[in-house]
């Protein structure tokens, strides 16, 4: 492996990880939406709005834990490349 690139297979296990985090949030936002309209007997329609409202402030106001230019995933393989190689984060 050369010392500037992340091996496909380390991409792929990211991938893959990144797939079963997008099926539990998907899960998770149907059952809220389903709890919001049969538990707390909030009408179809302002439950669409209040998960409009959460997703567009999302986009316009993200939230970076890590403060990076590509976001986590970056992030992780950064430190991955990092772990390696054993030299320091590479700066965007």
């Amino acid at each position: 492996m050369s010392s500037g690139s992340v091996s496909w297979r380390i991409k792929s296990f990211y991938g893959l990880g990144q797939a079963a985090e997008s099926i539990k949030n998907f899960g998770f936002g149907t059952l809220l939406l389903l709890y919001y309209n049969q538990v707390l007997g909030l009408s179809g329609t302002y439950s669409g709005i209040a998960v409009f409202i959460a997703v567009a402030l999302k986009v316009f106001w993200p939230y970076d834990v890590n403060r990076r230019r590509h976001g986590e995933i970056r992030a992780a393989l950064d430190a991955k490349r990092s772990a390696e190689t054993g030299d320091g984060l590479l700066a965007d």
